[in-house]
């Protein structure tokens, strides 16, 4: 059959492709996306591709019976040419193919799909092309309808968000003073009106003992009364005499009376003022409200410190993802307050428990695997797919403290809550150190923390407020300077004063320090120097720690917000 090939040119291709079946390479199809005019439509067409299959390595036995048929088509080969030597165009590449030409022919007959199974390979690799552009197309769908919802919720969340901004905004301008002075109203009949209950029953019980003691008065009264009328009967020449005395006892009775009614004044204002600082005033020792505090810290701080740090806790992974939008941190206040609401007089060991259900109800940790192929490049220079297993964390802040506290109080405890939050807890004796609200400008508060320059987790002892170099700062006591110095690797320019009491105050991280040691500073008036960045500092800031008794305590509970 004349196809437009050459004997030599058959012999040559046929000895290329036995070149590849020795080299364990089995030809293979691939479908070619085509258009059929016929159909009008495009269509899948099989042909032979220049990729081949690597074929395993044969066993020793395989290997033995291939060597033996290679003989016998040589000899077979030989053979035929002794019977055709006209015709030897071609017999050296022919020789060249040597044995491979027949094992090709084998191989390929063998190891080539035959026209039923083409067509049916054609029809599976059509189905899963069918499949691959239909889940395409219902993913540009899911995903066009996605955006689509979520760019309508941003929206309607930024209209939403913009006219409440914008409200909050009008509010607070036109009526900030109203709104502090509405609040200082109510704060202060809040505060009576716990007064008044407190001391409804003592001022009750006051006054039964003072109508006991009316009564008894009368009684002496008419006593008194009788006796002197006796008296004037038998004198009838002592008239006047009889009336200064009956006036004398009227006059004793008269400041009898307001004596019981200043003692039952001084009684219910006493009780008014002991309820309303009792109120207003943490009953936890100092001690205990500290170790409270920093477990709290600490939760919040092993936290952050877990997603920086994740390959050492969560080893064994090809890859790690770690969700960076994450929010960690509470309001001390909060704590305190709920705390001094629910348990009163409490001791860290009884609380401990509370706070950790607080944490676990602010935050969610969610972890999962994610499994993929990759394609690399093994020694031998060859492509190869590996598995790698990716873990990806998300750290999801649910609730603020505020939010999480406002379910768990009774109305009572709410009110309570509040008086706690206008006083702070009554422990605040330091003046601000620029004698203005500061709160906002806390950068670092103080307890545990993922530290910003060694990355790990340490004690912060101290309150750091961000402030531009050179502000004053002033004496938050009343007292002496009994440190001046500088610490380059820490503290940098520093100064400490004391009172007389034996509480410290220190200022850090300070450009410059105006006073010496003995100078004595007053609370709210002295200037110690001036703000800076000196020291293990990343920013300007001034950093203030509270001694007390030679133990640290948290600044934001002693340093009054103006």
């Amino acid at each position: 059959m004349d196809d437009g090939f050459s004997k030599s040119e058959r012999l040559r291709a046929a000895a290329d492709i036995g070149k590849k079946v020795l080299n364990k390479e089995i030809p293979t199809i691939e479908l070619n996306r085509v258009f059929d005019e016929e159909k009008g439509k495009a269509v899948f067409k099989p042909e032979l591709s220049d990729k081949t299959i690597k074929l395993p390595k044969e066993s020793e036995t395989a290997e033995k019976l291939k060597q033996k048929t290679k003989a016998e088509i040589r000899a077979r080969i030989d053979r035929e040419l002794a019977e055709n030597e006209d015709d030897n165009i071609g017999t050296e590449a022919f020789r060249k193919g040597g044995n491979a030409s027949l094992e090709a022919r084998n191989a390929i007959k063998k190891n080539l799909p035959d026209d039923k199974l083409i067509k049916q390979k054609t029809i599976e690799a059509l189905r899963k092309q069918k499949k691959k552009l239909e889940r395409e197309r219902r993913w540009r769908e899911f995903k066009k309808e996605t955006l689509d919802k979520a760019k309508k919720e941003s929206t309607k969340k930024a209209a939403k968000k913009t006219a409440e901004t914008g409200a909050k905004t009008v509010a607070k301008e036109t009526g900030k003073e109203a709104l502090k002075a509405e609040a200082k109203h109510e704060f202060h009949k809040l505060l009576f009106k716990k007064a008044q209950r407190a001391a409804a029953k003592e001022a009750a019980k006051k006054t039964a003992e003072a109508a006991a003691v009316k009564a008894s008065a009368d009684a002496t009264v008419a006593v008194a009364t009788t006796e002197t009328t006796k008296h004037a009967v038998g004198i009838a020449t002592g008239v006047e005499e009889v009336l200064l005395i009956i006036s004398a006892i009227i006059i004793g009775i008269i400041l009898l009376i307001i004596l019981i009614a200043v003692v039952l004044t001084f009684i219910f204002f006493h009780s008014f003022f002991q309820t309303n600082i009792a109120a207003g005033m943490y009953q936890a020792e100092e001690t205990e409200i500290e170790e409270a505090e920093l477990h709290m810290t600490y939760l919040e701080a092993s936290l952050v410190n877990y997603m920086y740090n994740l390959p050492g806790y969560e080893p064994g992974y090809d890859g790690y993802v770690i969700d960076s939008s994450f929010s960690v941190g509470h309001n001390p206040f909060t704590l305190i307050n709920y705390l001094t609401c629910k348990y009163d007089d409490f001791e860290y060991a009884e609380v401990e428990d509370e706070i950790n259900d607080l944490f676990n109800t602010m935050y969610t940790l969610d972890k999962w695997i994610e499994v993929k192929q990759v394609l690399v490049v093994n020694e031998e220079g060859e492509e190869e797919l590996e598995t790698e297993y990716i873990l990806h964390v998300k750290l999801t802040r649910v609730n603020t403290l505020d939010e999480v506290v406002s379910t768990r109080l009774s109305d009572e405890e709410k009110e309570q809550y509040e008086v706690l939050d206008e006083t702070k807890g009554g422990l605040q004796f330091i003046a601000s150190p620029t004698g203005e609200d500061y709160y906002s400008s806390v950068s670092s508060a103080y307890g545990f923390r993922y530290h910003p320059i060694n990355h790990n987790l340490s004690v912060h002892r101290g309150l750091d407020i961000a402030l531009p170099e050179d502000t004053p700062l002033i004496a938050g006591i009343s007292g002496e300077v009994t440190f001046v110095g500088n610490d380059e690797g820490g503290y940098g320019n520093y100064i400490v004063i004391k009172n007389d009491k034996g509480e410290e105050v220190r200022y850090a991280h300070m450009n410059e320090v105006t006073l010496n040691v003995g100078d004595t500073v007053i609370k709210g008036e002295t200037v110690l120097g001036l703000s800076g960045n000196t020291g293990a500092s990343t920013g300007p800031h001034v950093h203030i720690e509270v001694l007390k008794e030679g133990e640290y305590r948290n600044p934001l509970f002693y340093i009054a917000d103006s």
